[in-house]
């Protein structure tokens, strides 16, 4: 069986005339909304739905499987990009403020892709993520949400690291963005988080004065099986750094 952490490439996507006819019913959040889901699209790309409609599980005979910790929205978003491998959107926003689905939004998404165990949908967040703070350089991850990244992940998890990492490059605007709020609430940011972005705030201020720049690069938050993987990618996709 693949590992959880194995990327399908996006040709890999499966067409609609190979597919099979066989579907699944996904119920989310307490309300219990039902999805109905192409089988072969969910065993694609997540070990999890593949383990349980393929295993000797009830859910294998049944077809049907109730996730209780996911809201509809957050499943909504997951269906589009399941079917089109991307959010889609019915307008353009010239201004990355206005960004329809902003990185908050993709948290939730990536804390569904790593508990279901779909590493497609993790790497799609991230680059959604690392593209949106490319573009706009004064806005950052608000507290809460930092707070529900690291409540729901796990150590390892790259979109923890990013956070930390863009917060260290970004010390002193983001403590100017926040500093009203760690006044009124001295907690309102995890422990963990404030001790991993002092220590990389510190190496980038290492990298600094040896007269370079720091950086934070796009395929540092993927989760590349080798260095030819990543080569490959950082070839293809082609998305500058975020600078200090």
């Amino acid at each position: 069986m693949a590992s959880k952490n194995a990327l399908r490439k996006p040709e890999d996507h499966p067409s609609f005339s190979t597919m099979g006819q066989k579907v699944a019913t996904i119920t989310v959040s307490p309300k219990k909304k039902a999805y109905t889901i192409r089988l072969d699209l969910l065993v694609h790309y997540s070990e999890y739905f593949r383990a349980a409609f393929t295993g000797s599980f009830k859910e294998a005979e049944e077809k049907k499987i109730h996730l209780s910790d996911v809201e509809e929205s957050t499943f909504d978003y997951f269906m589009d990009w399941l079917y089109y491998t991307k959010i889609t959107t019915s307008q353009e926003h010239k201004d990355p403020k206005d960004d329809p689905h902003p990185y908050y939004i993709f948290v939730e998404l990536y804390i569904l892709g790593d508990k279901y165990q779909i590493p497609n949908l993790r790497k799609y967040v991230i680059d959604h993520n690392f593209q949106y703070f490319l573009r706009v350089d004064d806005v950052l991850p608000v507290p809460h949400i930092i707070t529900q990244a690291y409540e729901s992940l796990p150590e390892t998890s790259p979109l923890r690291r990013f956070f930390s990492d863009l917060y260290s490059i970004r010390l002193s605007s983001y403590f100017q963005a926040i500093t009203v709020e760690m006044r009124e609430k001295p907690s309102c940011l995890p422990n963990g988080f404030l001790v991993e972005a002092l220590i990389k705030a510190s190496d980038i201020r290492d990298v600094a004065k040896k007269g370079k720049s720091p950086a934070l690069k796009l395929c540092d938050y993927h989760e590349h099986p080798d260095n030819e993987d990543r080569k490959k990618c950082e070839e293809k996709h082609g998305i500058t750094n975020i600078k200090g």
